[in-house]
């Protein structure tokens, strides 16, 4: 599953069913949590007035960039997947740059079960 993690960052051709989008999306709230609170505990707090700001700079901020950035890559290719497994095209991922309401919509076609009769079907990424 590791493997597949690393190798489906490009792949858009292809299906995830719902097991292997939720695992990814858990496992990385888990390791983004473990993440963050290792910065935290490196970090720096900042007494800003009314409260207190927590920031990360030099080389704790690139550690904090470069797995958002690899989050963002794959969540934008698992969704995809995940589109077209539920019979979806693709380019419903956009709905992601409407605040709030895309998000929920994009949600509720992440819960949709797998279309039997979609196009994508013959090409199943496990990830």
């Amino acid at each position: 599953m590791i493997k597949r993690f690393f190798t489906g960052i490009f792949d858009y051709d292809s299906c995830t069913i719902r097991k292997y989008f939720w695992l990814f999306m858990i496992a990385w709230v888990v390791l983004m949590g473990i993440l963050y609170f290792l910065l935290y505990l490196f970090g720096q707090a900042v007494y800003d007035g009314n409260k207190t700001v927590f920031y990360v700079k030099g080389i704790e901020s690139v550690i904090w960039i470069i797995p958002n950035i690899l989050f963002f890559l794959h969540f934008i290719a698992i969704s995809v997947r995940r589109l077209h497994d539920s019979g979806h095209n693709g380019a419903w991922v956009w709905l992601i740059v409407i605040p709030m309401i895309g998000m929920i919509l994009l949600l509720i076609f992440m819960l949709l079960p797998t279309n039997k009769n979609s196009e994508y079907q013959e090409n199943y990424f496990e990830s």
